[in-house]
């Protein structure tokens, strides 16, 4: 088996980041992000990981407000 590099990196990374944020485990989720940014930080893709960060930054925060991170009950 091969090691991911550049874009298919970043296509592993975000769906890693999809995964974690439908889990609630959203500061992982945004770590991932980071990663696949670094990954490729000239694709196209790229361009938009800060948008999708920004996006789960806000649910982060309304799970919090909704009775703490989903994330803790998950530990």
């Amino acid at each position: 088996a091969g090691t991911f590099e550049g874009e298919g990196k970043q296509q592993v990374l975000m769906t890693k980041a999809g995964i974690l944020a439908s889990s609630g485990k959203f500061d992982d989720a945004i770590k991932a992000i980071d990663e696949a940014k670094a990954a490729a930080p000239e694709s196209e893709m790229a361009a938009r990981f800060d948008g999708f960060k920004e996006q789960l930054e806000k649910a982060k925060e309304q799970a919090a407000s909704k009775g703490g991170e989903e994330e803790d009950a998950a530990e």
